[in-house]
């Protein structure tokens, strides 16, 4: 059996990494890097952030396989302030998002995209591949990190 929460703290570990340090990232760049720069950008803005959505969806399926293992969604159920983000839908209302239907949204996703307009509350975007259904869910990085941090191995 694979050690799932191990590889679950790993791939949270390059999520934090990207999701709270870009901003300083950029802030370096810009003060201390003159000109064009266009590979040192290409690596901060290209390939981290890739990176970073890579180790999202490989840490989803492995909170799924847990989830399916253990059974997390329904004991976090019964725990306030359980949500992991909120769903948008196509006529503006939200919804919380819960653990299986993170998974759900990350997986099935066409696109994400990296909001991090406020440095210290990162979010990643999934993009719906079915607008009918829901427009985009909007992942609170420090939910994750609370939820994947109580996860012992």
């Amino acid at each position: 059996m694979l050690p799932y929460t191990a590889i679950i703290h790993e791939k949270l570990s390059i999520i934090l990494t990207f999701a709270y340090s870009w901003t300083s990232l950029h802030d370096v760049l810009d003060k201390k890097f003159k000109g064009e720069w266009k590979y040192l950008r290409k690596t901060i803005d290209g390939i981290t952030p890739e990176r970073a959505v890579r180790a999202f969806v490989e840490l989803a399926s492995y909170l799924r396989l847990l989830d399916d293992k253990e059974n997390l969604s329904e004991s976090l159920a019964s725990r306030p302030h359980s949500e992991l983000g909120r769903v948008v839908k196509q006529d503006g209302s939200e919804e919380p998002l819960y653990l299986r239907d993170l998974t759900n949204k990350i997986i099935h996703a066409k696109e994400w995209k990296w909001d991090v307009s406020i440095p210290d509350k990162p979010k990643l975007v999934c993009v719906s591949n079915d607008p009918k259904r829901w427009v985009a869910a909007e992942i609170e990085i420090e939910a994750v990190a609370a939820f994947c941090g109580e996860l012992m191995h």
